[in-house]
């Protein structure tokens, strides 16, 4: 063999290896996995879900608004729903797999009992799921020996698979396991008014629509802590049921402290309700909880009391303590006292006596201020004042 024919068969060879090389590592599709259990499954087009856990009552859940993201129980109540819970459980079916081949139809055909005998004839749970135009209803079955898996059956599909058990963990026993435990959610309401009746008094608040800010209506006009109401609906909005006690719509309320409430929140924009809570005692067995009742729900729950401590507060908890505003841009300042004088502000941002003309000591003019602004209100004495009442404060002169 001449050079010339080696360097050919060399240069062929060094093809073939890079062929092979780069169509095998690069061009070849990876080897398949296990399939999925519900091929054309996709938990974001299902509408409603329905589980029948085994000796209880159907649990179903649907898409709200249809096509929506949130979810809302209406078997067998009407009630939010926790949408996190059903959509973990709606993920986990649909990328569900075998964790071992499946027994197929002719497997199941040489045992007569398989239905008994793989939990499917008294299932743990079954399900229905309903997307579109597919449907398909999945019976859990028994445990296999270890316990860390258990049988499963598409119903219409001639095959049981064994799954993982941790599925099990996902599917509610009961209609509370998907029940949503936040006691009310402020944020998609709109309101400017908040009426609070704590026993025999009410104490009502305006928001202004212009600022924003609230102010205090009833039972005085005054300005309003715009701090501590929002500090008080943050906690409001922390609240989450602890128990439901009844669904009961008849139920007898007053032992529960509800009917009349012991502390009530109305909420409405101008003169539209928009919501209204009422809270009462608290259980015989448990102080730092109270029972509480939305409007418009049948459920009596259990919340903590600690966040409703604000609203039992008297009116002059909400009130403003700073003795004073003052304006962005501020006009004249007339002081009177043992001498009687006027500060005129200057547009190079300092001051002068008004009377005598001669410029004010720009350090002093913005500590009296300072002092101004940040003057607070340690007891409110009276809230209706007279022209008696100004004498005898000696507020007269």
């Amino acid at each position: 063999m001449n050079a010339k024919h080696t360097w050919t068969w060399a240069l062929v060879a060094a093809t073939l290896f890079a062929f092979i090389f780069f169509f095998e590592r690069h061009w070849q599709k990876p080897a398949p996995g296990p399939e999925r259990i519900l091929p054309n499954f996709k938990a974001a087009a299902v509408s409603s879900v329905q589980v029948y856990p085994a000796g209880q009552f159907e649990i179903r859940a649907e898409r709200v608004p249809p096509g929506g993201t949130a979810w809302a129980l209406t078997r067998p109540i009407s009630y939010p729903a926790e949408t996190a819970r059903i959509e973990a459980l709606l993920a986990a079916l649909e990328r569900l797999t075998p964790a071992v081949p499946p027994l197929t139809a002719r497997e199941l055909r040489q045992r007569p009992r398989a239905g008994a005998e793989y939990g499917m004839e008294n299932p743990q749970a079954s399900l229905v799921i309903q997307q579109d135009n597919y449907s398909r209803q999945v019976l859990l079955g028994a445990l296999t020996a270890p316990g860390d898996q258990v049988f499963l059956r598409v119903v219409g599909v001639e095959a049981i698979y064994v799954v993982d058990a941790g599925l099990l963990k996902l599917i509610p026993r009961a209609t509370n396991d998907w029940r949503n435990t936040a006691f009310v959610d402020l944020q998609p309401l709109v309101f400017d008014r908040l009426l609070i009746t704590n026993a025999a008094s009410v104490i009502e608040f305006q928001r202004d629509a212009t600022t924003n800010l609230w102010r205090l209506t009833r039972p005085l006009q005054v300005r309003a802590d715009n701090g501590r109401i929002a500090g008080a609906l943050q906690k409001l909005q922390t609240l989450h049921v602890t128990q439901f006690v009844s669904d009961d719509p008849r139920a007898d309320l007053e032992p529960f402290g509800l009917q009349p409430a012991e502390l009530e929140l109305a909420f409405a924009n101008g003169t539209n309700p928009v919501a209204r809570l009422r809270f009462g005692k608290s259980p015989p067995n448990d102080a730092s909880r109270v029972f509480a009742r939305r409007e418009g729900s049948a459920a009596v729950v259990t919340v903590a009391g600690e966040p409703l401590g604000p609203w039992r507060s008297p009116a002059d908890f909400f009130r403003d303590r700073r003795l004073i505003t003052l304006p962005g841009t501020m006009g004249d300042i007339e002081v009177r006292g043992e001498d009687t004088f006027t500060l005129q502000p200057q547009s190079s941002n300092g001051w002068r006596m008004a009377s005598q003309g001669f410029p004010v000591d720009a350090a002093l003019a913005d500590d009296l201020l300072v002092t101004l602004a940040g003057m607070k209100i340690v007891q409110f004495v009276k809230g209706a004042v007279t022209e008696p009442d100004l004498r005898d404060y000696g507020l007269t002169s």
